[in-house]
């Protein structure tokens, strides 16, 4: 019995290994602990806050495809695969079936950030999207992005139009304040 704890032992730190190895590949953290600690903090208004933010160092997932493509389904696929692991299903995806899903991803999802793909696997981890019923699919897990990208696409904006009523009720729809005093200082002056 502790012979098999130890080498159940031995193999996740061997598999912990080539995480560690491949991880840092994940351009949004030098760690897989600090990756794993940055999505745990994210919440929905973070990443809207992260998309529209004028110095957002975050790249999309079609510009990291241009920079080097194969990287990036490597990366999701990691993502995928710790998702697999997470719900321990009696029947896993096979390599085939996860890249598949990863350029499914890249393909169809390809204005959202990595950060976006792991809030999203984090939201289905809590149920957000429903229970998973011993069944984890490509189905199931491009049906979670596509309702992230819903949810994201409207918040954002709903912030654009938020701003932009706060911007026309401070008075910057019609002309400034200043020009309409120099126009009425110049009309008494006549």
């Amino acid at each position: 019995m502790r012979e098999e704890s130890q080498k159940e032992c031995s193999s996740k730190n061997s598999s912990l290994e080539v995480i560690k190895e491949v991880l840092p590949a994940l351009r949004v953290s030098s760690s897989p602990i600090l990756f794993k600690k940055q999505v745990s903090s994210l919440n929905e208004l973070k990443i809207v806050d992260m998309v529209l933010a004028e110095d957002n160092q975050q790249k999309s997932l079609i510009l990291l495809s241009k920079e080097d493509h194969t990287l990036l389904i490597d990366e999701i696929c990691l993502l995928i695969i710790d998702l697999q692991k997470f719900f321990d299903t009696k029947r896993s995806m096979d390599e085939e079936q996860i890249v598949e899903i990863a350029e499914m991803i890249v393909g169809e999802y390809r204005n959202l950030y990595v950060l976006d793909l792991a809030f999203c696997f984090k939201q289905g981890k809590l149920g957000k999207y429903g229970k998973v019923y011993d069944r984890l699919d490509g189905g199931i897990i491009l049906d979670w992005v596509r309702e992230w990208d819903n949810k994201r696409v409207n918040m954002i904006i709903d912030r654009r139009e938020s701003e932009h009523r706060q911007y026309k009720s401070w008075g910057g729809g019609g002309s400034r304040s200043s020009e309409q005093t120099l126009k009425n200082y110049f009309n008494k002056s006549k």
